[in-house]
């Protein structure tokens, strides 16, 4: 079956059924990729910093996709 790639989402589509998958090098096959579903619940994360515990790193971040593109990484793949 003709698969397309797309470069900026990473995901291939059928043409035949009009469906995006993902290629699993591990099992050497295509596995279909699934919508995100929204939810209407909130989740709050934090953190706890002292000054003794030099060996727990925690970062705060605010806005994920502004970081994310500070470090030039893609999160496109995350639900929003």
């Amino acid at each position: 079956k003709p698969m397309y790639y797309n470069d900026k989402r990473q995901v291939y589509w059928s043409g035949e059924d009009g469906k995006t998958y993902v290629y699993d090098a591990v099992m050497e096959k295509y596995s279909l990729l699934y919508d995100g579903k929204a939810f209407d619940m909130r989740i709050a994360v934090g953190s706890c910093f002292h000054e003794k515990a030099f060996q727990a790193r925690h970062v705060l971040v605010k806005d994920l996709a502004k970081a994310a593109q500070a470090m030039r990484m893609s999160v496109e793949h995350l639900d929003r």
